[in-house]
């Protein structure tokens, strides 16, 4: 289990997944999160299988998150390892080690790497189909093979989420923010992709709550709508063609008159 992991009680498992480090991609678990008041515990994102959805180093989180897990926007993005730490690290490295694959290796081995990231969600959060919400005690209680998909090391990702067991992120209340790291969302969205990438997701927001709000209008409000406005418009068009004749024939009539008058008059003797 998860918890006898925190508590130090397999050191085996943490050997595999020490290992594993070497020669996985940085994969992180993604911890989709959400405080329900009324049992006052966490729920975390699952599913049906009790799988922990990831997300590999470097991958945009939005995309990862919208295609995993729900279409819903998170009230927050959290580090479980503060990012100082990392800095440290990877500076002390860089500074005893110039082989790039010696920093490679090491940087696996940073506090960072393989860290699980938490999206804090909204209590009303509507999963995808598939996903279901755990209590995060049953999750921290289950046996952790059952915790990895295909082709990811089960050892490594139950390491991961034990960080979070360890740390007790997720044992108090809403405030998440008291027990782990705040992540800037625009330093985060154009660390793990394009400033390009950060601006187009943030299209597809605006573009799925404008369908959400058309939705909500009913499509007989719609077309009554859009017949209105093409009979004002055909009145309207109509309205100012007709002014337009009788402006016309009225200049018309006056040149007539005046070509009369002129006709008329006998020439001067």
């Amino acid at each position: 289990m998860i918890a006898q992991i925190a508590k130090g009680k397999a050191p085996m498992v943490v050997e595999a997944a020490n290992a594993a480090r070497r020669t996985l991609r940085n994969i992180r678990p993604l911890i989709a999160a959400r405080y329900d008041p009324k049992v006052k515990e966490w729920l975390v994102a699952t599913d049906v299988a009790f799988q922990i959805p990831y997300f590999v180093e470097g991958e945009n989180i939005v995309k990862a998150l919208r295609n995993h897990v729900t279409f819903d926007v998170p009230l927050g993005l959290f580090e479980t390892v503060a990012l100082e730490s990392d800095m440290e690290d990877t500076e002390s490295q860089e500074c005893s080690e110039s082989n790039p694959k010696t920093k490679e290796l090491a940087g696996r081995k940073s506090p960072r790497a393989f860290s699980p990231l938490i999206a804090k969600m909204p209590e009303e959060t509507q999963l995808h189909s598939g996903m279901r919400w755990r209590p995060w005690r049953t999750v921290a209680e289950v046996p952790y093979s059952i915790l990895a998909g295909p082709g990811v090391s089960a050892e490594l990702m139950a390491t991961s989420v034990a960080s979070i067991v360890e740390a007790e992120q997720l044992d108090g209340d809403e405030e998440l923010d008291m027990r782990a790291y705040a992540l800037d969302d625009e330093r985060f969205y154009i660390r793990e992709g394009s400033e390009g990438d950060a601006r187009d997701d943030d299209d597809e927001w605006e573009k799925m709550d404008r369908l959400i709000d058309l939705e909500k209008k009913g499509k007989g409000q719609v077309d009554t709508e859009g017949r209105g406005g093409e009979e004002l418009g055909k009145a309207t068009s109509e309205g100012s063609s007709d002014a337009v004749l009788q402006d016309d024939k009225g200049r018309q009539e006056e040149r007539e008159d005046s070509l009369g008058a002129d006709t008329s008059s006998p020439p001067p003797t």
